[in-house]
């Protein structure tokens, strides 16, 4: 078993090394370089999910009559 050998966070890495792609470098400034666009990118696409989220809530808050001022 995957889980009991390297342990949920190992797990986690695993799967996300998975399903990421690889990228060649030809130096470590620009295999750094490269981690912070990825890093950008990411989140990025977690706080637009997050705006989406929030959205979400507010519109079902509204549905259901409850006023929420912020």
């Amino acid at each position: 078993d995957l889980y009991n050998k390297i342990g949920f966070s190992g797990q986690s890495q695993a799967i996300i090394l998975r399903y990421s792609p690889s990228i060649r470098v030809l130096h470590a400034g620009c295999a750094i370089h490269y981690k912070l666009v990825l890093v950008n990118v990411s989140l990025d696409g977690c706080i637009s999910s997050l705006h989406a989220i929030r959205r979400q809530i507010e519109n079902r808050l509204a549905e259901a009559g409850v006023v929420h001022d912020v």
